[in-house]
């Protein structure tokens, strides 16, 4: 998997926004903004929060909307771990 840091997929930069579940709990803050060089999808990656500190990889797909304070995502908080997105993206793979 190669994965490079891209400008923002939604037309501007998102880092340092708080990122909110469907269900409107904090999920954390994006880090940055990349693009898998494989399968051309682009994620953020969000970091901290109540999740533990881990790192979330959520794809652009999962975003509902931004504003200039936050991002909000088109899933809930208890969908997280069915969709895998602890775990970097694999090449190709759609999540």
């Amino acid at each position: 998997m190669g994965m490079e840091r891209e400008e923002s997929p939604v037309q501007r930069d998102l880092t340092g926004l708080d990122v909110y579940s469907a269900d409107n709990q904090l999920v954390g803050t994006v880090d940055q903004v990349v693009r898998d060089t494989s399968s051309g999808q682009h994620y953020l990656i969000v970091t901290s929060g109540p999740l533990g500190g881990t790192t979330v990889y959520v794809p652009q797909s999962a975003i509902q909307s931004t504003t200039e304070d936050y991002v909000a995502l088109n899933t809930r908080m208890e969908e997280f771990s069915d969709r895998e997105w602890t775990l970097p993206p694999s090449a190709g793979e759609e999540r």
